[in-house]
């Protein structure tokens, strides 16, 4: 019985030899490539600032009352800035105003972690870019339109923050209309 169960075993050894599966195998490569893209979307109607009372003259005006909503959608890190792309320019095309007497600042009303540069003070306005809200260096702020909103608060001869220490009537100005353009700015930060 027992050189039976050995035959046995034997046969089916070598029978499981003779049916042996072949295969063959090649190599896939997969590739993803996650790229970046950022969409700042701003109102871009004009801020018109009106100084009627001695009293704005004295204290500026603003504080709430000037504003532009905006949002950024992006699948990086992000930081918002702004600056004067041109000189603020009385409408005689020659006189200049100090671009230190209009000040910005920014409040965030997304969900995402950010730095707020403005730090509840208004940043003064320059002809070179000044940083309002962004990357906090920990959290992401990737995320999209509806997660990611601001407004940006405009004031002007207020004398907060870094802005002119002046007053307006201080500064003796010709009256009449000034202008700038502004350019609100959105970058990836890479870390």
């Amino acid at each position: 019985m027992k050189r039976t169960y050995i035959l046995l075993l034997v046969i089916l050894c070598l029978s499981s030899i003779g049916y042996a599966q072949i295969s063959d195998a090649n190599t896939i490569t997969l590739t993803a490539s996650l790229n970046s893209s950022l969409s700042l979307t701003i109102d871009q109607s004009s801020v018109n600032m009106n100084f009627d009372t001695d009293e704005d003259y004295k204290s500026g005006v603003g504080l709430g009352k000037y504003f532009s909503k905006g949002n950024v959608a992006a699948t990086t890190n992000w930081k918002l800035s702004c600056k004067a792309i041109t000189k603020f320019l009385h409408e005689d095309g020659k006189t200049v105003m100090p671009l230190n007497n209009i000040g910005v600042r920014a409040e965030y009303n997304g969900t995402s972690k950010i730095r707020n540069y403005t730090d509840k003070m208004p940043k003064a306005l320059s002809l070179n870019e000044i940083d309002l809200i962004g990357y906090d260096g920990v959290n992401s702020n990737a995320n999209d339109k509806d997660e990611n909103s601001f407004v940006l608060f405009w004031e002007m001869g207020t004398m907060n923050g870094n802005m002119n220490s002046q007053n307006l009537l201080k500064q003796n100005l010709k009256k009449g209309s000034y202008s700038t353009k502004l350019a609100v700015v959105v970058t990836e930060v890479i870390r």
